[in-house]
């Protein structure tokens, strides 16, 4: 699963929600189009990275034939980091997936955290 362009994947759209609204208004200013939101375009979008903030992770259905999911979520230490699944992904997997990625993304955390002490970092 391609995760270009950022607005049609769940880590893209994860790591868009840590930009400021405005930062995203002027990443997409001009654009006429967006991909994934070609009929609801800026707004759709901005639905869509204020739902992630809420829920503290992304879930994103492509719109191509077999209906190919992404699920992110964001590495809590390191800013514009983010873990993530996609495949055929069923509405009632989401929860499951969403809280063993969490699980996996806290190891990570814990891990990243654990090597920057030991440099001194």
């Amino acid at each position: 699963i391609s995760m270009f362009p950022a607005s049609m994947s769940s880590p893209g759209q994860l790591l868009m929600s840590d930009l400021s609204d405005q930062q995203i208004h002027q990443t997409f200013e001009g654009i006429t189009e967006i991909p994934g939101f070609e009929t609801t375009g800026l707004p759709g979008l901005m639905e869509a990275i204020a739902r992630a903030r809420q829920q503290g992770y992304a879930r994103v259905r492509r719109p191509t034939k077999t209906g190919q999911v992404t699920i992110a979520v964001k590495i809590p230490s390191r800013p514009f980091a983010a873990v993530g699944i996609g495949g055929d992904l069923k509405d009632h997997q989401t929860d499951p997936l969403v809280a063993k990625l969490r699980a996996t993304v806290a190891d990570i955390d814990q891990a990243i955290l654990q090597m920057a002490k030991r440099v001194g970092l």
